[in-house]
C-alpha cells in the first residue's frame, strides 16, 4: 500500500480534513483523568467517526485487543516518547520502529519533535532516519511539533518548523495555534503539507477555543488534534460531535458551542 493510498484513509472523504484524537499522553504524564479506560474511549471515538486515533503500540494494542471487531477508524503509531520524571522531558526518543508499525498495520506514523530546545538536533536526526524508512515503506508521516521560547518571533519559529520537517519529508504536521489568522496564514504557507491544529490544554473557555477552531478551518487548517479537551471533558463523546460540526460541516462557533452546552446538561442531568 503507498503513502496515497494510506492518506486518503486519513482525511474526509467529503470534505478532505480530519479529527485526529491523540491518547499518547500517559507516557509523557501517567494515568491521568480520561486516560483510564482506552477502550471506552476508543469506543466513543469511533461512534463520533473521528478519521485517525494517535497512541503508543501498548495503547493501541489494549483498543485493538478490547474489541470483538476492528474498530472503523484509522490507528497511527506514535513513536517517540519522554516522561516528566525525567531530567528533560521534550527530548522526545525513538521507542518504536517502522518494521513494528508495519507489523501493527497502522496507516500511518507520528513523531513529536521539540524545537528551540538544546537536544533539537537529536530529535531531527532520528526523524530524517525515519522519513526515509517511511518514504521507503510508503507510510505517511505525521510531525507533532512544539515551539519552545516566547516573544515576537514565535509564529515565525512555528512557520519555519513546519518548513523543516516538510522539507525532511512530513506529510502532515500538527502545530499549535500561533494567535491569529494573519500568523496562521504565515504557518500554513510554509510548506505545501496539510497543518493540523493541537487542541492544547484543557480549557474552560469552550467558546474561545470553538472560534480558534472555526478561524483555523476558514484560513485553510486541515483539521485538528484535540486531545485532553476531548478525554478530560465530561462528555467526550459531545465534545467530538461538538468538533466535528466545527471541522467537517463550518458550522459557527457560538451555534456550536449553544448546541455542545445543551447536550451537556442534557447528558448530565
Amino acid at each position: 500500500m503507498n503513502k496515497i493510498i494510506r492518506m486518503s484513509k486519513l482525511l474526509h472523504p467529503k470534505t478532505g480534513k480530519a479529527v485526529m484524537l491523540p491518547i499518547d499522553h500517559g507516557t509523557t504524564l501517567g494515568p491521568i483523568r480520561g486516560l483510564r479506560n482506552i477502550p471506552d474511549l476508543v469506543e466513543q471515538a469511533c461512534e463520533n467517526q473521528v478519521q485517525a486515533i494517535i497512541g503508543h503500540k501498548g495503547t493501541l494494542y489494549w483498543a485493538l485487543r478490547s474489541s470483538l471487531s476492528a474498530p472503523p477508524t484509522e490507528f497511527i503509531l506514535h513513536m517517540s516518547a519522554s516522561t516528566s520524571m525525567g531530567k528533560d522531558q521534550t527530548f522526545k526518543q525513538m521507542v518504536s520502529s517502522m518494521d513494528h508499525a508495519l507489523s501493527l498495520g497502522v496507516t500511518a506514523v507520528s513523531v513529536h519533535i521539540n524545537f528551540g530546545v538544546s537536544e533539537e538536533s537529536a530529535m531531527l536526526r532520528e526523524f530524517g532516519q525515519l522519513s526515509d524508512q517511511a518514504y521507503k515503506w510508503g507510510m505517511p508521516l505525521l510531525a507533532m511539533v512544539n515551539v519552545h521560547g516566547e516573544g515576537t518571533r514565535r509564529a515565525g519559529h512555528i512557520a519555519h518548523a513546519v518548513r523543516v520537517v516538510g522539507e525532511m519529508g512530513a506529510d502532515l504536521v500538527k502545530v499549535e495555534y500561533p494567535g491569529d489568522q494573519s500568523a496562521l496564514l504565515d504557518v500554513l504557507g510554509s510548506f505545501p503539507i496539510p497543518v493540523l491544529i493541537a487542541g492544547g490544554s484543557s480549557t474552560t473557555d469552550k467558546l474561545k477555543w470553538f472560534e480558534e477552531i472555526h478561524t483555523a478551518m476558514l484560513a485553510g487548517a486541515k483539521g485538528i488534534c484535540p486531545g485532553r479537551n476531548v478525554f478530560e471533558d465530561e462528555n467526550p463523546s459531545k465534545m467530538l460531535q461538538a468538533i466535528n460540526m466545527l471541522i467537517h460541516e463550518l458550522k459557527r462557533p457560538a451555534e456550536v458551542f449553544e448546541m455542545y452546552e445543551s447536550k451537556i446538561s442534557l447528558a448530565v442531568n
